[in-house]
């Protein structure tokens, strides 16, 4: 087993409660009216959004930050959880087109609203920049 400072540790335990907040908040804290798998898909949706934006601060190369594991470290950490995040933010609108037929058309880029289009353009820009 490795052994890991303290300070290791307290980074890691900041880093999953900070990151998993928006899932417990997602999941049990309902809204009237929209059940359980669409707020746990938004909940998936804000996780991997702050997971990105969680990726900024890990190779950041702020002292605070490298001090405790090292930048080699955080690097191999910021790619597996960047794969995470990927993961996160695909299953986020997958549970929603399996759960209810009616945003199966958000799909079509020729008739959806511009928000449903510029998530089909997000989600394609996401897995070139994961994938090449």
């Amino acid at each position: 087993m490795i052994k890991l400072k303290f300070s290791t540790w307290v980074w890691i335990l900041t880093y999953v409660v900070v990151l998993s907040a928006p899932l417990i908040g997602g999941v049990f804290n309902l809204a009237h009216g929209r059940g359980f798998w669409l707020n746990f898909s938004v909940a998936l949706g804000f996780v991997a959004l702050s997971m990105f934006g969680g990726q900024f601060v890990l190779v950041s190369r702020m002292q605070w930050v490298t001090r405790p594991m090292g930048m080699d470290a955080l690097m191999a950490f910021h790619k597996r959880m960047a794969y995470v995040a990927t993961v996160f933010a695909l299953v986020h609108p997958t549970i929603l087109f399996i759960k209810d037929e009616k945003y199966w058309p958000l799909l079509n880029v020729w008739t959806s609203p511009l928000r449903a289009k510029l998530a089909v353009a997000a989600v394609v820009a996401l897995l070139l920049l994961v994938l090449f």
